[in-house]
């Protein structure tokens, strides 16, 4: 199962936000007097790409899942529970910068030279740093993919744009 931010695509989980839902879960497994029917999980759940995925070992397991997720509390844009491989995919843009500042600041820049880029929902999927610069990989939401689009997928960037 996949545990994902309510606005998934749009908006992503981030770490403090997965950290308190795997703390609330377990808090409610604490909650569970002894005897009673316990949720059963295969592994740890594994946190990665704003996803939380948590791999249920039965149907009850399942159904607790669900139901202990909506009731957590907490989160300012709630979350969904939904079958991993019914997860939507995001839109992916590959970008190549003449220079190897941070990777949060190629995303600052970008959103502030490109009106409408939604950059601090953007997730890094992967980044190689070259000696005369970087290729960084993003998925992002729908909105800055059109935004994107509009711009011939050729934002603008410090003093020029990227390619």
């Amino acid at each position: 199962m996949a545990v994902i931010n309510a606005r998934h695509s749009d908006a992503q989980l981030n770490q403090e936000q997965a950290d308190l839902i795997q703390n609330k879960l377990v808090a409610a497994i604490d909650a569970i007097p002894f005897g009673g029917a316990s949720p059963k999980f295969q592994r740890f759940p594994k946190f990665e790409a704003g996803i939380l995925n948590i791999i249920c070992a039965d149907s009850t397991t399942k159904d607790w899942l669900g139901s202990t997720i909506r009731e957590i509390e907490g989160l300012e844009e709630g979350v969904a529970l939904t079958e991993t491989k019914d997860l939507p995919s995001r839109p992916k843009f590959l970008v190549w910068v003449s220079e190897t500042v941070e990777e949060s600041i190629v995303r600052d820049r970008l959103r502030k030279q490109n009106a409408g880029l939604r950059t601090e929902d953007w997730l890094l999927m992967s980044r190689k740093v070259e000696e005369k610069g970087q290729t960084l990989a993003y998925s992002m939401d729908d909105k800055s993919s059109k935004v994107l689009a509009e711009a011939g997928f050729k934002p603008y960037y410090c003093l020029g744009r990227v390619i």
